[in-house]
């Protein structure tokens, strides 16, 4: 089995931010709902970043992966949906308290 099996190394520091960089803007530019302004897409690329290097320091080299970009951007995705859920008003429902009388709470 091992010998199928290649170490493709990994790229140099500035080569991978800058594949981050154009992964993040190439998503910006196509996504409806996340539109990142340019600062933005440095701050999140240098996040990545240094969230690879810290990995790749304190576990091994192949912990981490350039798919973890993509996977990162579902992530995004995910929040960006379901964000605006909190953005409405709590809903108010009826509870009924021990000794019978129904009050209205916030949930």
């Amino acid at each position: 089995m091992f010998s199928f099996v290649w170490d493709y190394g990994s790229l140099p520091k500035q080569e991978e931010r800058e594949y981050i960089q154009k992964i993040l803007k190439n998503y910006s530019t196509l996504s409806s709902r996340s539109l990142m302004s340019d600062t933005e897409i440095v701050n999140v690329t240098n996040a990545i970043s240094d969230a690879h290097s810290f990995t790749k320091d304190n576990e091994a080299e192949w912990a981490v992966s350039l798919r973890d970009v993509n996977r990162f951007i579902l992530l995004l995705d995910f929040f960006l949906i379901n964000n605006t859920k909190s953005l409405q008003p709590p809903l108010k429902r009826r509870a009924t308290t021990a000794s019978g009388e129904v009050e209205v709470v916030d949930s």
